[in-house]
């Protein structure tokens, strides 16, 4: 019996495994393009003290016919080529040797040590009397990119052949090692960097999509459970009507059907808000706002609930103390948002104090605290106060759109539980970006 095989979930990425993706491939081939720079950065150093070092061998022949070769103090000193890591020997015409390097001025220079000064001097003795080669060539290279280079030079001075033997040390890796990985190790370092930030933006990026995809898809959920309850309520009213059982209810169900439509379309109203206030284009309409004046208009929408409850209503501040920018419109949604959520959780005969100034507004309603489990998510949609979804008469947005509103504005906002009271709080100061 073969199986069908369900698709697996997608498994969500980490972190580490993004910035691997991205880091490897461009590391790997940072390495291999610092490598073959390495590589033709050393030949060219190469070739270039393999030229310098003809040159100078040609410039002190050049030097030494000027002066009076029966005098030896005066071409010594030409042959004294620490400076530039090269030793010489002059020959007479016969194969006699008559000058060579002082080993005392590599000692004082420090460019070559007493071992390649004497191997190169033996280099110097065992070029044969007869060669022909004028331009220097290489003769043995190590692992850390040393060479040996010897060659020679004739010249004519006072109708005398002489010839200039010289040998020099060629080692960028000696000189040039600590700048070529330190510049190396500072590239690897900055593209490590680079595809970090390149990394976190993309997880940034990641994260936000997953969340937002969470956030719909629980959205979604609550708003099918919401507006599934009211509609079994009017399939219910509806197939008892249709059945024409208790026709002396008659009434009592069409009122029933009517009021599960409107928190039907309550809740509708109130998702379709919520998906303007989310809409990235969305521009809050600023102009001087006084709060004051919306609070007390909107309190005058909430009397009937108010008397019913015997609840006690105090209004703190004065007329033009209260003054924002902010679009008005949106302000009041806010505010009646806040206050009805307060006149419909408050327990009857308690208080609710309204206090607003330049600085914030607060409402604070006694009589009722929120489980502190709750907090976290107050803001989120179809989440309520009360542990039932039911039974509260709200649709479960309205603290949604209020915190929508604020970010609008850029105003911070929470919500928090005092001494046997709930605290809901709208900062001005605290003004930031959305």
């Amino acid at each position: 019996m073969n199986r069908i095989k369900t698709p697996n979930r997608k498994k969500k990425i980490s972190f580490c495994r993004t910035w691997a993706w991205i880091a490897l491939p461009v590391i790997s081939l940072t390495i291999f393009a610092l490598v073959m720079i390495t590589a033709v950065l050393f030949i060219g150093l190469y070739m270039r003290d393999e030229l310098r070092a003809s040159e100078i061998a040609y410039e002190a022949t050049l030097c030494l016919k000027e002066k009076d070769l029966t005098v030896q103090r005066e071409y010594e000193e030409i042959l004294n080529l620490g400076k530039n890591r090269m030793v010489a020997a002059l020959y007479d015409e016969e194969g006699n040797l008559l000058c060579e390097s002082k080993p005392e001025e590599y000692e004082a220079w420090r460019l070559i040590t007493k071992e390649d000064y004497h191997i190169l001097l033996e280099r110097l003795k065992e070029i044969p009397m007869n060669s022909q080669r004028e331009r220097a060539g290489a003769e043995t290279v190590n692992l850390y990119g040393v060479t040996y280079l010897y060659g020679r030079k004739y010249f004519t001075a006072d109708d005398k052949v002489y010839q200039l033997r010289y040998g020099a040390l060629v080692s960028p890796w000696s000189r040039y090692s600590r700048r070529i990985v330190m510049t190396d190790l500072t590239v690897i370092f900055s593209v490590l960097l680079l595809t970090f930030l390149i990394a976190r933006h993309y997880y940034r990026s990641y994260r936000e999509r997953i969340q937002a995809e969470e956030y719909y898809r629980n959205t979604s959920n609550a708003l099918a459970h919401d507006l599934k309850t009211p509609l079994m309520a009017i399939s219910g009213y509806a197939e008892i009507m249709r059945e024409n059982a208790y026709p002396e209810k008659r009434n009592y169900y069409a009122e029933g059907i009517l009021k599960n439509v409107a928190v039907m379309n309550a809740i509708i109203e109130n998702v379709l808000e919520l998906a303007r206030l989310e809409n990235p284009r969305m521009i809050p309409a600023k102009e001087d706002t006084d709060l004051w004046e919306l609070a007390g208009a909107v309190l005058e929408q909430f009397q009937v609930e108010i008397r019913s409850k015997e609840l006690n209503v105090l209004l703190k501040g004065q007329a033009g103390e209260s003054v924002v920018s902010a679009d008005k419109a949106l302000m009041k949604r806010a505010l009646e948002n806040l206050i009805g959520n307060a006149v419909r959780y408050t327990p009857e005969k308690n208080e609710i104090t309204i206090t607003l100034n330049m600085k914030c507004l607060e409402i604070k309603n006694t009589g009722v605290m929120i489980s502190e489990d709750k907090l976290p998510h107050v803001w989120e949609p179809f989440v309520k106060g009360e542990n039932a979804r039911t039974g509260t008469g709200g649709t479960g947005i309205g603290l949604t759109i209020v915190k929508e509103i604020m970010d609008l504005h850029g105003f911070d906002c929470e919500i928090r539980n005092g001494d046997n009271c709930v605290i809901a709080a709208i900062d001005f100061r605290k003004v930031r970006g959305k």
